[in-house]
């Protein structure tokens, strides 16, 4: 999947202004949910990268990937009903039968590095023609997988739902830790929808100890979702960070890599200021953001090369593509 420059355009804009100073965004801390996530007691041991056997489905090589039903697939299926859904959901689910199998063996596996081992910032292409893995593959397995867990419940074979529930927890847990944003925010919907089934199985069957700690879970799920939404959807026009604010959480390691780069991508091309948008695009970055930038391609090699990229794009500009992307 492609990700315009306009797209990030709105997208950093919204990140530019939406950080405020406060500690509004620990509810982000990656200790934090690391710690949350051990206490759950799921985490999958298994050896090996999880990204092997997603491969197929984020680069759309997967044949369920060609189907035209399956890209109909919705989570509204799921939450909000309508007539006909249920079967297509059971039908999907029949048809997915060898693809939710691999997704089962995935979720066993401890890691998944998709970004570095597999995919990298492409410098050869400008962020206009930038593929990005096909997350969204992944939710809509993990959805049909939801599906099933929900039709188990229902006929009383609660191991069997609880295994499908925890095993689209893992898969958004693999897919939090990714480098790209949409991998992240997918990860974090994935687990927090699997999250309220987990909470709501327990309830039924009356043991409230993992009820409790689910439904404990969830809370903080459902407020990691509004925190990323408000860092990035905040209305235009908020205050936004000065050079103190940004720089300290760019060089906070607690949190989000995706966050932390959006973030230093906006000052980069001074999306927070429409005015000096056409400044950084023609002349450059603020000192102090290169060497921000600097620092934070010293993390790991991957950290250098997407700083490379986010470097490289304003050199691929004709003359005529510049004044474009100011107007």
């Amino acid at each position: 999947m492609k990700r315009s420059f306009f797209f990030l355009i709105v997208l950093l804009l919204a990140a530019g202004t939406a950080v405020s100073a406060g500690g509004e965004w620990s509810v982000l801390s990656v200790s934090a949910e690391k710690a949350r996530v051990e206490k759950l007691g799921v985490l999958p041991v298994g050896p090996g990268n999880a990204a092997d056997l997603y491969l197929p489905y984020l680069k759309d090589e997967a044949p369920i990937t060609k189907e035209p039903w399956f890209t109909e697939i919705s989570l509204s299926m799921l939450n909000e009903p309508e007539e006909g859904d249920a079967e297509k959901l059971s039908t999907a689910g029949q048809a997915a039968s060898a693809d939710l199998a691999v997704l089962l063996q995935a979720s066993a596996i401890k890691e998944s590095k998709v970004w570095g081992p597999y995919w990298k910032p492409d410098l050869s292409k400008n962020v206009l023609e930038q593929d990005a893995p096909r997350y969204i593959n992944l939710l809509r397995l993990g959805e049909i997988m939801m599906a099933q867990g929900e039709q188990l419940q229902k006929t009383g074979n609660n191991e069997g739902a609880a295994e499908r529930f925890i095993a689209v927890f893992r898969v958004g847990n693999h897919l939090e830790a990714e480098r790209d944003v949409l991998g992240y925010s997918i990860g974090l919907l994935m687990k927090k929808e699997a999250a309220k089934r987990l909470a709501a199985l327990y309830n039924q069957t009356g043991d409230q100890a993992k009820a409790q700690l689910w439904s404990d879970y969830l809370k903080t799920g459902e407020a990691r979702i509004e925190a990323r939404k408000k860092f990035y959807n905040e209305q235009e026009g908020t205050p936004s960070w000065d050079q103190a604010q940004v720089e300290k959480f760019v060089r906070d390691p607690d949190m989000p890599f995706p966050l932390r780069f959006d973030l230093l991508m906006s000052r980069h091309y001074c999306l927070h200021d429409k005015i000096m948008f056409a400044r950084c695009l023609l002349i450059g970055a603020p000192g102090w953001v290169t060497d921000l930038e600097d620092e934070f391609a010293k993390q790991d090699e991957l950290s250098k090369l997407f700083i490379e990229h986010l470097r490289a794009y304003k050199s691929q500009l004709s003359w005529l593509q510049w004044v474009e992307e100011i107007k």
